[in-house]
Order: structure tokens, then C-alpha cells, then sequence
């Protein structure tokens, strides 16, 4: 048991740092505020313990003691209700039960039990204590409170320790409850962190995407290379537009937009990547890869391109003037993972496909078709379509020439 417990106290896994969780500090306080609010009631119903053994056995009666318990927890509850964030307040109220354990001892075991049964009394409370010390979240503050415990324990039964039960048994009670309370704290913040990365994956692909890898436990956040069909969509003269806009009307301008190309991009089961001033970069076959990845980025570039039309329609009824958008579509090989840093990660895919998918999308304003994709994402497609030839071109930057082929609005 004491080696497998220094092991657990040695790994360096149980070192959670914030960022190596991917939890920024504000969600960990914020969590932490809300579990002190709801501890400081529970504290509360615990006081009442004493009082309660008190009506039903008047020879148990605490005394002073179980009204000066109650007057502890009234104010410990007055404080959290402040829902303070300050960590300072965390580590009083911690070290603030593991006092009141000590007092509990001195003033209501003391001269009415046995040692031993005084002794397993404090380890069943002292656990309860550990338990609750585990829902603020903080291991520093646990191993802390365990180890103040602990000493208060060996110094005041050290006149019992000939009493295997008190040296080993109560010892060794403890030792486990403190090991749960740091399992318990890991898994809290492995929860924060997994939902936390739920809600962001959620945002940036489907429902049904996101339910299929949560299913597959598949780790995204690696970098790995893979093949993918990146697709661009943006606005063509946007920027000369805007100058003419509200900041609030720009706004809702743009959310409209991205809103029509989210829901033709999730109905095909593509991910979002990013949105880039009025432009939106589309994955598929990241972080998901499926065999008609390009069939399916095709028929999103021509769901996009039917809902601008269905919108186009609406404004001119309304008398504003159309909205013209290119699409790019580019199939490659390409890494895709977590880029940043420790404090900022993101999603996404880097390789030299990206930049060719994206020079496609602005050849769209020299060619008639709104919907342009190279000829790697064209002999992909199993699909019979009406493409149209526009041969080859030198992309900015490139010095080999890629052939590209359009679908007609």
C-alpha cells in the first residue's frame, strides 16, 4: 500500500497544470466558486449533527461546542454566498473544517468514547473533511489539508499507538481517503477539461461528427497526417461594402452569411475550420475521415451556393443588392491537429494544400464559374456533373502549373 501510494504522489501526471489540461484559470475558478457555495450549505447540515443527536439522546449533548459549529458554518456560508474568487478564501476555509475536526475531537469525543472508537470517529470525519477538500479542485490544497490531518491524528492519539487498530488501521483509512479525494479531484477536472473540449468540437462540426468521435474516443488534438479536402468560401466585394455599413450592420451581415454556409457544411458532415474576416475555411475529412470526402465537400460547395441564391432573393425583395461568393475546393495531403500554444490551442490542418485550396477560391473572380476545384478534388468526386474545363493556371507563388475545372451557378 505505501509504496503504490508514494508512486501516485510521485507521478507527474497528478501534477495538473492548468494549461497542460487546456483549462484556462477563469473556468477553473469559476467551477471552484460554485463548489464553495454548495460545500458551505452541506457544512451547514453537518453542524446540525451534533444539535440533532443532542434532542434525540440529551447525555450526547455538545454543549458549547455544537453551537459554536453552527455559528462556523453561518459564517462560512455568508462568505461564499459573496461567491468571492479570491484562492486566499478557499485555503481559510479548508484549513477552517480541518480546525473545527480538531475541536470536534477535543470537545465532543473527549472523555465519552473509547480511544479507539475516538479514533475512528475522527478518521470517518476527517475523511468526510478530505472528500469535501476534493471539490475545490486544487491538489496543492488537498495534500496540504491531508497532511495537517494526519499529523493532528498520530499527535493526538499517540497515547493510543500501542492499539494496532488506532496506529495501523487509522492510519492507513486515512492514507486511503486522501489517495480518493486526489482521484476524486482528477476526475473532476479531466470532466471540465473533456466538456470544455465537447463544446468547443461541437461549435466547429456537426452534432452527428461530433457524437461519431466522442463514440470512437478518437484523439484529435495530435498532429497526423491525412488526406483532406479543404474548401474556401468568401464574399466577393465585401471590404468596399463594409466601408458602407454600420459596425452592427456588418455584423449581422456576416453572422447571416456564416450561418447559411455552417448549416450546407454540417448537413454534409464537414468541419468547420475557421472564419476568416468573410471568408469561412471547410475541412472534410478532418478530424473525421470518411471514403467520399471530396463527394461530399462538392456537394457543400453547391449547398452554399443554392442557399446564397434562396438569400440573394430575399434581399432583393427587400431591395438590397445580391451577395456573390467564390468557392475553392483543393484535395491533398496535409497535417492535421493542435496548433498553438499551451494557452491557446486550435484545430486545424497546415500544409501546402491549405494555400492551394485558398489561391483556387480567388481565381473565381477571373472565371464565370462560382465554384472552382482542382483536379486531385475532381477525380475524387463520384459524382456525374456538368464540369467545365478551364485548363491549366500558375497559381500565385507556384511554379508548376494545376488544371482546375468549375461548376456552373
Amino acid at each position: 500500500m505505501f509504496p503504490s501510494l508514494i508512486q501516485i504522489f510521485k507521478d507527474r501526471k497528478l501534477r495538473l497544470s492548468l494549461s497542460r489540461e487546456g483549462l484556462p484559470a477563469e473556468l477553473i475558478r469559476r467551477a471552484q466558486t460554485r463548489q464553495e457555495y454548495r460545500m458551505a450549505w452541506w457544512r451547514l447540515v453537518l453542524a446540525l449533527v451534533p444539535m440533532a443527536e443532542a434532542l434525540v439522546d440529551p447525555a450526547r449533548s455538545g454543549g458549547v461546542f455544537s453551537y459554536v459549529v453552527i455559528v462556523y458554518a453561518l459564517i462560512v456560508l455568508m462568505l461564499a454566498s459573496r461567491r468571492s474568487r479570491s484562492p486566499v478564501w478557499r485555503w481559510v476555509f479548508a484549513f477552517g473544517d480541518v480546525a473545527a475536526l480538531q475541536a470536534y475531537v477535543y470537545f465532543y469525543l473527549g472523555g465519552r468514547t473509547s480511544e479507539a472508537e475516538a479514533a475512528y470517529a475522527y478518521v470517518a470525519t476527517a475523511n468526510v473533511v478530505l472528500l469535501t477538500n476534493s471539490l475545490r479542485l486544487s491538489l496543492p490544497l488537498l495534500w496540504s489539508s491531508a497532511a495537517g490531518i494526519i499529523a493532528c491524528y498520530l499527535l493526538y492519539f499517540q497515547n493510543s499507538m500501542d492499539d494496532t487498530r488506532v496506529r495501523i488501521g487509522g492510519v492507513m483509512l486515512l492514507l486511503i481517503g486522501a489517495a480518493l479525494a486526489t482521484m476524486i479531484v482528477r476526475g473532476q477536472l479531466r470532466l471540465l477539461a473533456e466538456s470544455r473540449v465537447s463544446a468547443r468540437l461541437r461549435r466547429f462540426v456537426s452534432p452527428e461528427v461530433a457524437d461519431d468521435l466522442e463514440r470512437r474516443q478518437e484523439v484529435i488534438d495530435v498532429p497526423t497526417a491525412r488526406e483532406v479536402t479543404v474548401l474556401f468560401v468568401d464574399i466577393r466585394g465585401f471590404t468596399p461594402s463594409a466601408e458602407t455599413m454600420a459596425p452592427e450592420a456588418s455584423v449581422a451581415f456576416l453572422n447571416q452569411f456564416f450561418n447559411r454556409v455552417t448549416l450546407a457544411v454540417y448537413q454534409q458532415r464537414g468541419t468547420i475550420d475557421k472564419y476568416i474576416g468573410d471568408c469561412v475555411m471547410v475541412l472534410f475529412g478532418a478530424p473525421l475521415s470518411q471514403p467520399d470526402d471530396a463527394t461530399r465537400a462538392v456537394r457543400a460547395a453547391q449547398g452554399i451556393l443554392r442557399s446564397i441564391q434562396e438569400w440573394n432573393v430575399e434581399r432583393a425583395l427587400s431591395g438590397q443588392p445580391p451577395v456573390k461568393i467564390g468557392i475553392g475546393l483543393n484535395t491533398s495531403q496535409v497535417v492535421a491537429g493542435a496548433v498553438g500554444t499551451p494557452q491557446k490551442l486550435e484545430y486545424t490542418v497546415i500544409g501546402d494544400g491549405v494555400n492551394v485550396a485558398a489561391r483556387v477560391c480567388a481565381l473565381t473572380k477571373e472565371h464565370a464559374s462560382p465554384i472552382l476545384v482542382t483536379e486531385a478534388t475532381r477525380k475524387r468526386v463520384a459524382l456525374e456533373l456538368p464540369w467545365l474545363d478551364h485548363g491549366s493556371v500558375t497559381l500565385r507563388g507556384r511554379s508548376q502549373e494545376l488544371k482546375i475545372y468549375g461548376l456552373a451557378g
